[in-house]
C-alpha cells in the first residue's frame, strides 16, 4: 500500500493593530479564525482575495472592537463561505455594541451568509481538523463565569489546541496459552 504525505497545519498570527488575530489553516482551501481584529483588519482583504477559501469557523474571544470590529466586513468579503461564528454573550443584550454585532450576525445567518451562530462557552470543541488529529477546545469561560463577569475582558475566552492521540488497535484471535508437546 502506498502512503500519502499529509500536509501540515499552518497557524498564522496576524498583526491587526491592537492585539492579533489567529488563522489556522489545515489546507490552502480551509481556515479557522480566532478574532478578526478592528474594522481595518487585513484579514478582510485576504478573505476577499481568496475566493476558494472556506472559513470553517470564527471565534470571537470577546466582543470589543479590537477583536470583533471587522466581523461585518469579513462576512461581506466571505460571500457565503462561513460555516460558523462562535461568540460570547459578554455584555447586556441591550448594549448598543452587542446589539450591532449580534443583529449583523443574525441577519447573516438568516440570509445564509453564515450557516450557524453559536454561543461560545466551556467546555466545548469548536474545531477539529479533517483527520481528527487536532482539535481546538474552549477552556474558559463556562456559563457561570460568563454571566458573573464584570467586564468583557474578564470573560475573554481561552482556547487550547489539543493533539488527539492515535492508539493503534491490535486485533488478534485466541492465542494459545499453552502448547502441548506430542
Amino acid at each position: 500500500m502506498a502512503g500519502v504525505a499529509r500536509q501540515g497545519i499552518v497557524i498564522d498570527f496576524w498583526d491587526v493593530g491592537q492585539g492579533d488575530a489567529t488563522v489556522i489553516r489545515p489546507s490552502r482551501l480551509r481556515a479557522f479564525i480566532i478574532d478578526v481584529g478592528p474594522r481595518n483588519s487585513p484579514i478582510v482583504d485576504w478573505v476577499a482575495q481568496s475566493p476558494s477559501l472556506t472559513i470553517d469557523g470564527i471565534v470571537l474571544t470577546h466582543n470589543d472592537a479590537d477583536h470583533a470590529g471587522a466581523l461585518a466586513a469579513l462576512i461581506d468579503a466571505a460571500r457565503f463561505r462561513i460555516e460558523c461564528v462562535y461568540l460570547l454573550v459578554d455584555r447586556s443584550a441591550k448594549d448598543s455594541r452587542f446589539v450591532r454585532l449580534f443583529s449583523r450576525l443574525e441577519a447573516a445567518r438568516k440570509a445564509g451568509e453564515v450557516k450557524q451562530v453559536l454561543r461560545l462557552e466551556a467546555p466545548q470543541t469548536v474545531w477539529r481538523d479533517q483527520t481528527n488529529s487536532v482539535q481546538l477546545n474552549v477552556r474558559y469561560p463556562g456559563m457561570a463565569q460568563n454571566v458573573l463577569a464584570t467586564s468583557p475582558n474578564v470573560t475573554s475566552a481561552i482556547l487550547v489546541p489539543q493533539l488527539i492521540a492515535r492508539i493503534p488497535e491490535l486485533l488478534c484471535g485466541s492465542p494459545a496459552l499453552e502448547r502441548k508437546r506430542h
